[in-house]
């Protein structure tokens, strides 16, 4: 997998989680302290979340590591 690759997933898979959970990009930006354009980046897959940040954003979406791998996102 490119990094490319690997930026689109990540994206994608925020852009899944925030419609699953049906939290906006201004909800999600209010509950982890981070930019809208920010978080918007995260989801074109401009760029690719620190460990910190992706903690946050976990955090933000009411998530864990684990439902992300294990694909067990409620």
């Amino acid at each position: 997998m490119t990094e490319s690759e690997l930026l689109m997933d990540m994206g994608d898979l925020l852009i899944e989680i925030m419609k699953v959970k049906n939290i906006t990009v201004s909800e999600l930006s209010r509950r982890t302290g981070m930019t809208r354009p920010l978080i918007y980046r995260y989801r074109s897959g401009t760029t690719y979340p620190t460990a910190r940040n992706l903690t946050r954003l976990l955090n933000g979406l009411n998530v864990s590591f684990n439902e992300i791998v294990n694909g067990g996102i409620k």
